[in-house]
């Protein structure tokens, strides 16, 4: 019997854990941001609706420049609805933004 761990059971123990994390917090994805829209400017906006459990403007890596949509996580859905239903096709920064539940981000391994 061996007990090496290969690379597959390490990608599937982190997907375990990962996917556990994420049936915890709902998380909305907004998108359509203006490029100047930091995570204090968002984050004001949306708890005018509902408390941030968590936040996050995604940027570049070599240009730390916003690319324009971020990742919110909600304690639970009846916030994430409310949410979206709040924020959809709202103005903000100039820009109409997009807000919809984000989806499971699929793990590859090599």
């Amino acid at each position: 019997m061996s007990t090496e761990v290969t690379q597959q059971d390490w990608g599937n123990l982190i997907f375990y854990f990962l996917s556990v994390e994420n049936r915890k917090l709902m998380t909305v994805y907004i998108g359509n941001l203006a490029y100047e829209a930091g995570n204090e400017q968002l984050k004001e906006l949306v708890e005018q609706t509902t408390p941030v459990k968590h936040m996050n403007v995604v940027r570049d890596r070599q240009t730390g420049r916003s690319k324009g949509f971020a990742f919110v996580n909600l304690e639970d859905e009846s916030q994430e609805e409310k949410l979206i239903e709040t924020l959809e096709g709202q103005e903000f920064m100039g820009r109409n933004l997009r807000v919809v539940r984000a989806h499971a981000r699929t793990i590859r391994i090599p």
